[in-house]
């Protein structure tokens, strides 16, 4: 479900309370955790949050620290390259999907399916890059949903210590991109509950498609281009 404006308000202001009130060994912190948590959920929340500044008497050492972080959030935004997905890195890409998400490789040097290999040729997989290391891959493929052409997602993941700053955003929004240049507009993934990464998804605009193992799925994909 979409948050109200209300709903959006009251979360702001929660988030301003606890940000100014903290002690500044805290608020890096709590920062964190709100964009972690509630980043996807406004199409400006630059403008949103200096709005809400306006309105409270909070020091202009407490926004001058938001405004730090906020700057360092988006410089480590624009060092991200979104890259081919390569043969030679296989081993860096397994080892990320095991730590992340638990994923079992499947070696190309012994397997033929979903491989590195099959994957780096289907035009829709690709790895995140910071400074020449890789941090983030999508794995994924078009395949038929019922006769529709769709872009399943089978392995997505980001490094730990690299979440929570916007790049897996930005990765979806790539798929996103690549996606409308074929004029498809599904793409569907498959995850559990308990897993942090399906709130994230629902943020993003995904819904629920099965009720046991939740396969998410958002049609025309509706995350902002910010």
């Amino acid at each position: 479900m979409e948050m109200t404006e209300r709903h959006k308000k009251a979360i702001l202001n929660m988030f301003l309370n606890s940000f100014a009130s903290a002690s500044p060994d805290k608020r890096k912190a709590i920062y964190d955790d709100f964009l972690d948590s509630f980043y996807n959920c406004f199409n400006d929340l630059d403008a949103a949050i200096k709005d809400a500044f306006s309105q409270k008497e909070i020091s202009m050492d407490v926004i001058s620290e938001w405004n730090t972080y906020q700057s360092g959030r988006k410089a480590l935004e624009f060092s991200i390259e979104i890259c081919d997905m390569e043969l030679k890195d296989e081993d860096v890409i397994n080892r990320i999907l095991a730590k992340e998400i638990g994923c079992i490789p499947h070696l190309a040097k012994y397997e033929k399916d979903c491989t590195i290999r099959e994957f780096a040729t289907t035009g829709y997989s690709f790895v995140a890059k910071m400074k020449g290391e890789i941090i983030g891959v999508m794995m994924a493929q078009k395949i038929m949903d019922y006769g529709h052409p769709i872009i399943f997602i089978n392995n997505f993941a980001v490094a730990s210590d690299f979440q929570g700053k916007g790049i897996g955003k930005k990765m979806m929004l790539h798929l996103v991109q690549l996606s409308e240049k074929e004029g498809l507009c599904t793409i569907m993934l498959g995850t559990e509950k308990n897993r942090k990464a399906y709130d994230i998804y629902h943020k993003w605009g995904f819904s629920d498609q099965d009720k046991n193992y939740i396969y998410l799925s958002n049609y025309h994909i509706g995350i902002p281009h910010k």
